[in-house]
C-alpha cells in the first residue's frame, strides 16, 4: 500500500501535464490513517517550500509504510512507479527511509516521474541538491521577511553574517 497525495498544481507542465512535486517516504505508522494524514500534511508543505523556492510545481507527496519481507518492498516501489507514471500528477525523489536504490528501482518501469536518476525527471539531478537549494531559498525569505517586519534586530535583509538554526530538517 502506498499514499499519493497531491496538494496543488501552479501551471507548470512536464511531458504535457501538469505537475507536482515531492519527496516518497517509507517509514513504519501505527495504522493506515496515520499514514494518509502524514502523504496530506506534507503534500501541503512541499506546496510552501516550491513556493518559497521559486519552483512552478505543486507540492505532493507519497507515503510507503513499511513492511518487513524487503521482497514485497521492491514490488511496492515498482507498483508505486508505475501508478505515478500512468497518472503523470508528480515527479518523486528520495525523502525518509527512500535510497537511491529505491529510486533505481522505480526508475526501471517510470521514466517520467522519478527525479535523481539519470536520464529521468529534472535531469537526473540528485534530489539532495533540490532539498539543499529549497532550505537555502527559505531561509533567504525569512530572513527577508524578518527584517522587512522588524522581527529581530537586523541590520540588513541579506543572509551574510547571520546565524541560523533549523529543526526538523
Amino acid at each position: 500500500t502506498a499514499y499519493i497525495a497531491v496538494h496543488a498544481y501552479f501551471g507548470k507542465k512536464i511531458n504535457g501535464q501538469y505537475q507536482a512535486a515531492g519527496g516518497t517516504r517509507r517509514k513504519q505508522y501505527e495504522n493506515a490513517q496515520d499514514a494518509m494524514i502524514d502523504a496530506l500534511r506534507l503534500s501541503e508543505a512541499m506546496s510552501y517550500k516550491n513556493i518559497l523556492a521559486g519552483v512552478p510545481l505543486g507540492g505532493a507527496k507519497v507515503v510507503v509504510p513499511l513492511a518487513y519481507d524487503l521482497k514485497k518492498e521492491k514490488k511496492v516501489l515498482k507498483s508505486l512507479a508505475l501508478a505515478l507514471e500512468e497518472l503523470r500528477v508528480m515527479i518523486t525523489a528520495q525523502d525518509v527511509g527512500t535510497s537511491l536504490e529505491d529510486l533505481y528501482c522505480m526508475a526501471e518501469v517510470s521514466p517520467h516521474a522519478i527525479c535523481g536518476t539519470p536520464g529521468k525527471a529534472l535531469g537526473g539531478v540528485p534530489p539532495a541538491e533540490h532539498t539543499a537549494r529549497g532550505i537555502f531559498e527559505g531561509m533567504k525569505e525569512t530572513v527577508k521577511f524578518a527584517y522587512e517586519k522588524k522581527l529581530f534586530n537586523f541590520d540588513s535583509p541579506e543572509l551574510k553574517g547571520k546565524t541560523i538554526a533549523m529543526q526538523g530538517m
